[in-house]
């Protein structure tokens, strides 16, 4: 696991010298951390509306001013994924069964210290494992959306099928055909859009790739359109996904000059479609670059961060909040 990922811990805990001595037990597994502490449920939704982005939540069960409930319906009203660790001391009468009922994730008794590591281990390891996971989540929704306009600005004919049904496709597919808009094909098998000649031979392609799982990813036959006029395709195929769903992508390759397409392409990759400036990826491309450049030299970083971002996307989605 990637120790060195910072982590931000809010110990809610009367005594500062256990929130001290919590910081350096685990600063002793090799975790990069940031520790606050915090008084009440008050201060940890201050903590979210400022967009601290905490990753763990320690909580003495001795502590008078909040309970484990209150802190995880803190946690449900701002929707946030946060483990809760709940210590106590060995005249405290709560039990494992109560605290995992009131929405703790663990019971650590705070002088058992090897139990204390080896928690703190397990949670902060999952606190990594959630964050790269939301990360790649973002990554994800970034380039399906990316995918999807470059489907629609391609002149490619492009569509995407499940279980042989037409699921989209672009405005160059539904020209080729001769279709006016998507509704006409949607459900439709892929099967009536070969010509009757060329089925039987589509057929055992489609069987080669669903054997050998995309291998043979090309086929040149006889299609037709709404019309039944029949013109020769090559078809490209390869797994995809939409909505989550396993489908297969097919291309039908414009053979005109592209050049023009292949620029607005290049651009529409790097660049924000509502804004039109450029985007995170290109950022990072640039910034990876410029890293490596001045490795022998000092240099300053600017960072510009929108205010409770994180609501803002939880309110209105990755796209919404793009």
């Amino acid at each position: 696991m990637d120790t060195h990922i910072p982590l931000n811990i809010a110990v809610i805990d009367e005594s500062l010298n256990d929130v001290e001595m919590y910081g350096n037990l685990i600063k002793d597994l090799g975790y990069s951390i940031n520790i606050t502490r915090l008084e009440d449920c008050e201060d940890l939704e201050e903590a979210f509306e400022e967009d601290q982005g905490l990753d763990l939540i320690l909580f003495s069960y001795e502590f008078q001013y909040t309970t484990i409930k209150q802190i995880r319906s803190c946690l449900n009203k701002y929707n946030k994924e946060i483990s809760i660790v709940c210590l106590f001391e060995e005249k405290s009468d709560i039990t494992l069964e109560q605290a995992l009922n009131d929405g703790a994730s663990s019971l650590v008794n705070k002088d058992n210290i090897v139990h204390f590591k080896q928690t703190m281990q397990r949670e902060l390891d999952f606190a990594i494992t959630r964050r790269k996971l939301k990360e790649i989540t973002q990554r994800y929704l970034e380039s399906e959306k990316r995918c999807q306009v470059l489907m629609a600005s391609s002149k490619d004919a492009i569509s995407y099928v499940h279980d042989g049904m037409h699921v989209t496709a672009n405005d160059a597919y539904l020209d080729l055909f001769g279709f006016k808009q998507f509704d006409e094909i949607e459900g439709t098998p892929i099967m009536d859009m070969v010509s009757d000649d060329e089925q039987e031979k589509f057929k055992k392609f489609l069987r080669t790739i669903n054997k050998d799982y995309f291998k043979n990813t090309e086929v040149e036959i006889d299609l037709k359109n709404v019309k039944g006029k029949i013109f020769n395709a090559k078809m490209e195929f390869s797994p995809a996904t939409i909505d989550g769903e396993a489908c297969t992508q097919i291309i039908i390759r414009d053979q005109s000059d592209s050049k023009e397409l292949e620029k607005q392409l290049a651009l529409l990759s790097k660049t924000d479609q509502l804004t039109g400036l450029f985007n995170r990826r290109y950022l990072i491309q640039n910034l990876e670059k410029k890293i490596k450049t001045a490795k022998d030299h000092p240099f300053s970083f600017l960072y510009l961060a929108i205010d409770q971002y994180d609501k803002l996307s939880d309110e209105l989605g990755v796209l919404g909040s793009d």
